[in-house]
């Protein structure tokens, strides 16, 4: 896939709006309302709303290779089919973490994420059908089958500039033209305080979170946040024929 061009301006308003099975959700994550609300540090659901569904401004942008670039109304309908999908993503996930949270602390949750993260995804992409793939990623990664790819590098890279900028609301989705028969769509997901047990400062873990840790992730880039900063990425790929007229 060559360089892509260069993103549409996330100051600028626009009307809202692969293949394979799911890849393992391990990286902690709208239309155009902005919002500049801070992180919260309260409950699940604070940290639902603003980690996985603040409406903020967006970019959108085309992969190169001859590709032609990326219309507002083809990036609008991507939005329009993926953020849904998100949407029941981070519910079935954020339902099922929280009754391991509550149940038996970090180091349960953690085992949760390490055998069902990728069975929940897989449910929810085959719920809804369509072509539809799912996946969360990190250049901080937990799994390494969750590596991001160089599409998904380039659009961690926008949502890290567009959080360095700093001037306004931070930007709150990308859509790629991956290939003629591909978007894809990008939610930035940011660290809440819940998250901070099992992604927070290690010398703060309890030593059976440590362990489970270990076992499961032996090669963990996945700790030493704080509450705030970007996770990750939600994708959603959306075929091309689900977003013509």
């Amino acid at each position: 896939m060559g360089r892509s061009a260069r993103a549409f301006d996330p100051g600028r308003r626009a009307n809202p709006g692969g293949s394979g099975r799911a890849q393992d959700p391990e990286a902690a994550a709208g239309g155009g309302v902005a919002s500049t609300a801070d992180p919260p540090r309260g409950t699940l659901g604070e940290a639902a709303l603003f980690a996985l569904l603040t409406l903020l401004p967006w970019g959108i942008t085309g992969c190169g290779g001859g590709l032609p670039p990326l219309k507002e109304e083809e990036a609008a309908r991507v939005v329009e089919v993926a953020e849904p999908v998100a949407a029941a993503l981070t519910r079935s996930l954020l339902g099922r973490l929280a009754a391991a949270l509550e149940e038996g602390g970090p180091a349960q949750a953690a085992e949760f994420c390490s055998r069902e993260a990728l069975r929940l995804t897989a449910q929810v992409q085959d719920s809804v059908g369509g072509g539809l793939v799912l996946k969360r990623t990190s250049f901080r990664y937990r799994n390494p089958a969750n590596a991001p790819d160089p599409a998904e590098e380039e659009a961690l890279r926008y949502f890290e500039e567009g959080i360095r900028r700093g001037a306004g609301a931070r930007p709150a989705h990308y859509v790629q033209r991956f290939s003629e028969d591909e978007f894809r769509y990008y939610k930035p997901l940011f660290v809440a305080e819940l998250c901070t047990g099992c992604h927070g400062h290690p010398e703060t873990f309890s030593p059976e979170l440590r362990q489970v840790l270990a076992d499961r992730y032996p090669g963990d880039l996945a700790t030493g946040y704080e509450v705030g900063q970007l996770r990750g990425v939600l994708r959603v790929s959306v075929p091309a024929a689900r977003i013509k007229p």
